[in-house]
């Protein structure tokens, strides 16, 4: 008995066999090949006063996504009234010159879903969801809490408040100084440039500014409306048509944004003094073209290569080799005058020049020779699945539809962007790498301790600047 109970256990270590090879962090695991995109039947139409409506077909649930967005974002602030649009945004649904904020959000409930707005650089935007059985009272509080917002005195006085307490909050995060310092060396005095609200311009929110604003914003030759829902296209139609028809048109439209700032001819670094960072933060930008361009996606590829998710070379070499991040990724951002390619990331102090000269390193060696057969497909496939992924829900229908329409691209491209980027060669990504992302113009801001700054001499042009990202005066 005592042998055989000295078999039994042991038999689980002798099936066991060697330990499993501990997995390569470095690669993302294989995945399979996408399927092609087709959206769902759109329908498109104007109204005579001016408002573009497109409205997507979709059965496969029993919800109404609307949104409504107007041209005209935070831009327009500038330097002086900046925060203003973002307040505006933040007070529509806060009350209409028929309901309180409770009374909106009960409307909203009772059609099972709920009502917001935000908005980004170049447009505002107020969104409604909820059971496509309740698209009419959906579509009347939609236009209610977008034509008719009452700014209530109080609720301007609780948004001013509230974004004190969040500029403050911004100024103590290392991440979003960076990103300050970075928009304006890259912008220059480009709106785009502009950070965010100020004390000073904060302070001078008050609610005849936010209603002349929303007067100018909120008209119908300014505006599109997209809707994804299961009602039959002409059923929608009717209801969208009868909600909005009689949307007065006015005389002053928003003017149209600046166009791109001249690119830099040289480096340049600003670096924020923040004592006692251990971790340095570093931004690196360049600009991009707009989405409208002949190589886009192939952009869009290159990038994918170089830092663009977590098995790229830029994160295998300077987080899983030298141990200096955590992470660093590079993006390529969407904006109506200009876009920008954007690198990120948090470094040790004492490697904070070296994960600078990582950084042009890889931008060199992805301009000097195309990306290997694997790198590419794998940087496709990424692409295309996080593409397909936001296709999965309305909300993600409505955004891509209305981000096309708002951008001018053509009304197919929501149909044919997977099958551009699955086409995209190597040759294809190289001549994108060669022609936007030539670090000898490049832009960069650095956040860290005073100790780091005899690092960085050399590199580029320093300049100190404050959480404002303007030079320090001396």
């Amino acid at each position: 008995m005592k042998a055989l109970l000295t078999l039994l256990l042991a038999a689980p270590l002798c099936a066991a066999g060697p330990a499993p090879a501990k997995p390569d962090m470095r690669r993302a695991p294989e995945l399979g090949a996408p399927k092609p995109y087709a959206a769902p039947p759109r329908a498109r139409w104007t109204l005579p006063n001016g408002v573009a409506l497109v409205y997507v077909e979709s059965p496969r649930a029993p919800l109404l996504t609307l949104r409504l967005a107007v041209k005209g974002g935070t831009a327009l602030g500038g330097e002086r009234d900046a925060g203003l649009v973002e307040a505006l945004a933040e007070l529509l649904s806060e009350g209409t010159q028929a309901r309180g904020a409770l009374e909106v959000a009960e409307a909203a409930e009772a059609a099972g879903g709920s009502v917001g707005a935000y908005a980004t650089d170049d447009h505002t935007v107020v969104w409604a969801e909820g059971l496509a059985e309740k698209a009419d009272e959906l579509l009347g509080l939609l236009k209610e809490t977008a034509l008719t917002p009452a700014f209530p005195e109080s609720e301007v006085a609780l948004r001013k408040e509230n974004m004190l307490s969040e500029l403050k909050l911004r100024r103590s995060e290392p991440a979003w100084l960076a990103g300050a310092a970075l928009g304006r060396v890259l912008y220059g005095e480009h709106p785009y440039g502009v950070p965010g609200p100020t004390e000073a311009s904060i302070a001078r929110i008050e609610r005849g500014a936010l209603q002349r604003l929303h007067g100018k914003l909120f008209q119908p030759q300014n505006a599109v409306l997209v809707a994804v829902g299961p009602l039959p296209a002409a059923d929608f139609r009717a209801k969208a048509d009868a909600a909005f028809a009689g949307w007065p048109a006015r005389p002053e439209l928003p003017s149209p944004p600046p166009s791109a700032p001249a690119a830099r001819t040289a480096p340049a670094l600003s670096f924020v003094e923040r004592p006692g960072l251990e971790q340095s933060v570093v931004s690196v930008g360049l600009p991009a073209p707009k989405e409208d361009v002949l190589g886009y996606e192939a952009l869009l590829v290159a990038n994918m290569v170089f830092g663009g998710s977590y098995g790229s070379r830029l994160n295998n070499d300077l987080r899983e080799d030298k141990g200096w991040t955590y992470g660093v990724y590079s993006s390529v951002e969407r904006r109506l005058a200009v876009g920008a390619f954007s690198v990120s990331g948090q470094f040790r102090a004492d490697a904070t020049r070296k994960a600078l000269d990582g950084i042009r390193s890889h931008l060199a060696r992805l301009r000097a020779g195309p990306p290997a057969p694997d790198e590419l497909e794998r940087a496709k496939a990424n692409l295309v699945t996080a593409m397909l992924l936001s296709f999965e829900t309305q909300g993600g229908v409505a955004d891509r539809v209305l981000h096309d329409a708002l951008f001018g691209l053509p009304d197919d491209h929501v149909d044919r962007v997977v099958g551009r980027i699955q086409a995209v060669t190597a040759a294809e990504s190289l001549e994108a790498a060669r022609r936007w992302l030539d670090d000898g113009n490049v832009s960069v801001a650095v956040v860290g301790d005073a100790a780091v700054l005899k690092s960085l001499e050399g590199y580029a042009p320093v300049t100190v600047v404050g959480p404002d990202g303007l030079p320090v005066k001396k």
